[in-house]
């Protein structure tokens, strides 16, 4: 049993996935499609899957648990050609070696050029038409059309190589001052046919359809861990400044709300404390709701003002009062954040407008 993947860690929400459909590279006649199969790790144990249906592309498969899964070779000990690519990535020495080595790397096709990035990620990936026909275990020799440049190994036995470890094929030795090659691949050391040809390969200019790889961006744990204090103060310095313009009338209640939920949001995942959705919402709607109930009394002390005027009768008094209070309590309602509890409402009307 050989491996015919790369090996693919797959973890999500349980039976949110039935099925998988895992790239191959093999291009063989319909009658050699059943030495494929999948390979299913879980601890020790492996468990062969054998194939829904093999595509031109593609293997399907059924699956019950997700873990770590690979494509096998399981009956035939000769495997035939391949979709294959040839990569290239460039390493740039200081200008007192001048020179640089640009690094060939023959793959199978379904290895993902990311993940040869991620190993590479220092070296400049040059994007050119990548795409060939190889054989495993035949050998293969590189020719490079530029003169006084330096290619190793002669030749090299291609290997179908699905990683960790993604080394070049072949090293060309080029003038620092090269900006454009053309490189032939040779499926024999002597005269053998060409198996892949670019006249001009542009060395100035690294692929910028090319997203950068993931290992040079900082890991979300590292991140927290460095800016995790930052990040606490400038949510609470934010919301000294939202409270200010909301008090100015120069942002929305809406816009408030936003800012209360990043105070709410930030530190718990700065300090890594698991949110609860059900706490979260709680807790905004108490921020809220407290708001809300000085907003009424601030609404209820300025109508009580402007309607009364002393001295009057405490029949006036009550009529206005039950006037302001219908108001209050109406602004209260359409501030508030209501999720069935009513203690606030209770707290503007006992502790304030009785």
């Amino acid at each position: 049993m050989k491996p015919a993947g790369p090996l693919y860690n797959i973890d999500c929400s349980a039976k949110s996935v039935s099925r998988l459909h895992l790239p191959h590279c093999v291009i063989f006649p319909d009658e050699n499609k059943d030495s494929l199969a999948v390979a299913h790790f879980t601890g020790d144990n492996v468990e062969i899957i054998q194939p829904l249906k093999v595509t031109e592309t593609h293997v399907m498969v059924d699956i019950r648990d997700l873990s770590c899964f690979v494509l096998v070779w399981i009956r035939s000990k000769f495997i035939p050609r391949i979709d294959g690519q040839v990569l290239l990535f460039l390493r740039t020495l200081t200008h007192e070696h001048k020179e640089k080595i640009l690094n060939v790397h023959l793959l199978p096709g379904n290895v993902p050029i990311s993940e040869v990035q991620l190993k590479h990620h220092k070296k400049s990936y040059i994007e050119t038409s990548s795409q060939c026909c190889l054989f495993p275990d035949r050998k293969y020799r590189l020719c490079c059309q530029q003169e006084k440049c330096i290619v190793q190994p002669k030749t090299q036995t291609f290997k179908l190589n699905f990683g960790p470890n993604y080394h070049p094929t072949f090293e060309v030795f080029l003038d620092v001052n090269v900006e454009e090659i053309g490189l032939s691949i040779f499926d024999k050391p002597k005269k053998g046919k060409e198996v892949w040809h670019r006249q001009r390969i542009l060395l100035t200019a690294p692929s910028k359809s090319v997203e950068p790889p993931a290992q040079t961006r900082i890991p979300e744990t590292e991140f927290v861990n460095t800016h995790g204090d930052k990040l606490i103060k400038r949510a609470l310095s934010g919301m000294a400044v939202a409270d200010s313009l909301k008090s100015k009338n120069m942002i929305t209640r809406e816009m408030w709300t936003l800012g209360i939920l990043a105070e709410v949001y930030v530190e718990p995942i700065c300090s890594r404390n698991v949110l609860c959705l059900e706490n979260t919402v709680m807790s905004l709607a108490k921020i809220e709701n407290v708001q809300a109930v000085e907003e009424a009394l601030q609404f209820y002390v300025t109508e009580m003002i402007s309607m009364a005027e002393l001295p009057m009768c405490p029949g006036e008094l009550s009529d206005i009062h039950k006037t302001a209070e219908k108001a209050a309590i109406k602004v209260f309602i359409t501030m508030s954040f209501n999720v069935g509890d009513v203690i606030y409402q209770q707290e503007l009307m006992v502790k304030y407008l009785l």
